[in-house]
């Protein structure tokens, strides 16, 4: 009978582990156009410009402020890796966010948080005296494993939502942005994977008539904590490796560490299926 050197094992359970993560960067490196550029922890916004060289004369596009970057909407994604997990307070409050309280929440926070891209909603490439009142920014889609929620909270803890997919599409899912403002917001989801959110914005022009873009869908992907269970077994069989190694000890001659168990994590990129913009 053969026998089995278990010395690399605690390698080849981590590889185990993570071989949906590795696989999906290849696929991706080989969709070469298809990828999106990730927004990790830059200060980015969801921006709007008008007047714009497009059909709608609207422009809704991520706005990089760190890399001095644009990005169109189905060309980046905003990632939210385990830094983003909060327990949802306790209050019929938070009720909106669709969770109940004591369980997991994923938060991309209103404030600079390290690790985190700081998202807010940009109208700086509106002038002024461009619309007669704000513009009126429309949640008109969202596709995803859970529920989300767009909110603030201010200096005392009071929170105020603005938009929420746990109740479906109202007439609430509406945030009024002035032209040339700049204001941060928390972006919540109840559960890891990819979120495609569609938007539209709408104002009135001087002359009284309404101009309104073309539907533009922003990806979000939250990334959740690697299960302790998961790192419990890389640290016990890498232990045990490392031991029969000073030992010189091989596998045959101790008990072997279990087969690496088929742990799934949701792969570190969004899906390679191109953002379709509604017409």
């Amino acid at each position: 009978m053969p026998v089995r050197d278990e010395r690399s094992l605690g390698v080849r359970i981590s590889l185990n582990l993570f071989r949906p993560a590795v696989v999906g960067l290849l696929a991706a490196a080989s969709a070469g156009s298809a990828i999106a550029v990730p927004l990790t922890e830059e200060h980015v916004d969801v921006a709007m410009a008008y007047p714009a060289a497009t059909p709608s004369g609207w422009r809704l596009y991520w706005n990089d402020k760190d890399n001095g970057q644009e990005h169109a909407a189905g060309d980046a994604f905003a990632r939210g890796g385990p830094q983003a997990q909060i327990t949802r307070p306790a209050g019929i409050a938070w009720d909106f966010t669709g969770v109940a309280a004591g369980q997991p929440l994923f938060v991309l926070p209103q404030s600079q948080t390290p690790s985190l891209p700081f998202l807010g909603i940009g109208a700086e490439g509106v002038a002024t005296s461009t619309f007669v009142g704000p513009i009126s920014l429309w949640r008109t889609a969202v596709s995803g494993p859970g529920a989300f929620s767009l909110f603030q909270t201010d200096a005392f803890g009071a929170i105020t939502p603005f938009m929420a997919s746990a109740d479906g599409i109202t007439a609430a899912d509406t945030l009024d942005v002035f032209a040339g403002s700049h204001v941060h917001y928390a972006w919540s989801f109840t559960q890891p994977g990819t979120y495609d959110l569609t938007m539209v914005a709408s104002a009135t022009l001087p002359g009284g008539s309404v101009t309104a873009s073309d539907p533009a869908t922003f990806r979000f992907v939250v990334v959740p904590e690697p299960s302790a269970l998961a790192l419990g077994v890389i640290a016990a069989c890498g232990g045990l490796a490392a031991l029969r190694r000073r030992r010189g000890l091989l596998a045959a001659q101790s008990p072997a560490c279990p087969p690496a168990p088929r742990f799934v994590f949701p792969v570190l990129i969004p899906s390679l299926s191109p953002i379709k913009e509604t017409p």
